[in-house]
């Protein structure tokens, strides 16, 4: 989704910005290549389903990507950091939070002295409440507030799923929720579930 819909949408507005920028790239519908060196620079879209697929890529500089990384599971996870062997392989991910367990959730909480945290979006209408320091204009870390989110679909939310509800701290607030003692499905359960294909566990 990431490759097909975000990529291509702002790859035609680099074209619109900087013409110069097609001299030397070309898109295609899985590949972003330059023309004159396309084996070595290169950035490409791949599922994360399967493991085996994303293992084989090393350099000297490579970023790895995982959008909604809160479904990629763990031997992918593991696949990716078998490339990040040179100095200068990073990976970023970025998701809504799920549940309190699975890799994504391990960075904010077990791994956090291996990993850097970037930045939290919560929505603007949630500011009055949440009362977290912004981050300041271009800061490359902190807090930040999204104007993107509807006040309507905040409160709609709010009245739907409940404040204290899991579903609404994760996909509205942008917090880990908290795994109580007294639910009967756990709210990562519900999550996986809905990544899960059909007959694949």
């Amino acid at each position: 989704v990431l490759w097909g819909s975000g990529i291509h949408h702002w790859w035609r507005i680099a074209q619109e910005t900087v013409p110069l920028f097609s001299t030397y790239f070309e898109l295609t519908a899985t590949r972003l290549k330059h023309r004159q060196h396309p084996e070595e620079w290169f950035a490409t879209g791949i599922a994360s389903g399967k493991a085996i697929n994303i293992e084989g890529y090393h350099a000297q500089h490579i970023l790895a990507v995982f959008d909604e990384a809160k479904g990629v599971l763990k031997p992918t996870w593991d696949s990716v950091h078998g490339m990040r062997t040179t100095q200068e392989a990073k990976l970023l991910v970025a998701s809504t939070p799920g549940g309190p367990e699975g890799e994504f959730y391990k960075v904010f909480t077990q791994y956090r002295s291996t990993w850097k945290s970037l930045f939290i979006v919560h929505p603007e209408a949630l500011r009055a409440i949440l009362r977290r320091p912004e981050a300041p204009p271009y800061s490359a870390r902190g807090t930040y507030y999204s104007k993107r989110v509807r006040p309507e679909w905040v409160e709609e939310r709010r009245l739907e799923w409940g404040e204290d509800s899991p579903v609404y701290i994760a996909r509205v607030v942008g917090d880990f929720p908290t795994a109580a003692g007294d639910v009967l499905i756990p709210y990562n359960w519900l999550t996986e579930a809905e990544d899960r294909e059909v007959g694949k566990e």
